[in-house]
């Protein structure tokens, strides 16, 4: 088993240095916790973003192949901003979805932020739940049904989706929220 640094599994995410706690290896168990995680609670379909650090693709990469390994369908949405993701899971009706990304940290940080259907995100206690099931090596396994997850970006949806509910959100008023909050525009 790779060994895991426990300080890397936060409040709200899988965060930390890459090259010293995160690695792909690390990933790949990380991916296979959420995997479980998902699958334990009925899902079968996620999505898996990622930014554009130039380390987020072998990471990506690595926690796509551990979640596939539990059984997940992985659906990527290729480099998307982590709204993005939200819009993908809560839009497409998915169990799922993670994105790889450093968010306002150091280049060289990066980590992983997951949520659930609905793009709920996982509280505290799941997050290190996914720790506990990486050291107890419980994890859920079976074949996904493709062997190889598709590309899909949600952009042009995303666009449509935005463009539709401008006219419903601004009649609801400037107090409800920034133009550019997709997540909640997401559900207009």
């Amino acid at each position: 088993m790779t060994e895991i640094n426990p300080y890397i599994f936060r409040a709200y995410d899988v965060r930390g240095k890459v090259g010293i706690d995160i690695l792909p290896e690390v990933f790949s168990e990380v991916g296979r916790a959420y995997g479980t995680l998902v699958r334990r609670r009925g899902g079968r379909t996620v999505a898996i973003g990622m930014d554009n650090r130039t380390t987020s693709p072998p990471l990506k990469e690595a926690f796509a192949e551990g979640m596939l390994s539990t059984g997940l369908d992985v659906v990527d949405i290729g480099v998307n901003h982590t709204p993005l993701l939200y819009f993908a899971v809560a839009h497409w009706r998915l169990d799922g979805g993670a994105t790889v990304t450093g968010s306002h940290n150091p280049v060289s940080d990066n980590g992983v932020k997951m949520v659930h259907a609905e793009a709920a995100p996982l509280r505290e206690e799941e997050i290190q739940g996914l720790l506990a099931t990486i050291r107890a090596g419980d994890f859920e396994r079976g074949p996904s049904r493709t062997e190889r997850f598709p590309t899909i970006c949600p952009i042009p949806r995303w666009k449509r989706t935005c463009a539709t509910s401008w006219p419903r959100w601004w009649r609801r008023g400037p107090t409800w929220g920034s133009p550019t909050t997709v997540t909640r525009i997401a559900w207009a």
